[in-house]
């Protein structure tokens, strides 16, 4: 994470795309990190990130498709000064640094 990244918190509503209990989902993909990766990720529920790749500022965002790969965004996971990006069809999350701003959910 940048030194200088930006904070904001969002009015957008906690959830998972297409998921009816997202509180669930969502402690399972924690628990995934930490058992596959040994992250223990934030419990602060992240909206949408902000960063630069290859001199192209890149936005990923809760719902939307990912300018990465072209999939529905899931969820974003903060561990540390990496962000983990779910989509729907990659079993994997890609790894994000140097974030320069992160907006939260409201609740």
């Amino acid at each position: 994470m940048h030194i200088d990244t930006i904070r904001e918190q969002s009015e957008v509503k906690f959830f998972i795309p297409k998921v009816s209990d997202a509180e669930h989902c969502y402690s399972l993909m924690r628990e995934g990190l930490k058992k596959l990766h040994g992250v223990v990720a934030s419990e602060r529920r992240v909206y949408s990130i902000k960063f630069t790749f290859k001199g192209r500022e890149i936005e990923e965002t809760i719902g939307l498709p990912s300018p990465s790969n072209d999939e529905v965004v899931w969820a974003i996971l903060e561990g540390g000064n990496i962000f983990y990006t779910y989509t729907a069809n990659s079993p994997q999350p890609m790894l994000i640094s140097n974030v320069e701003k992160v907006t939260y959910f409201s609740d």
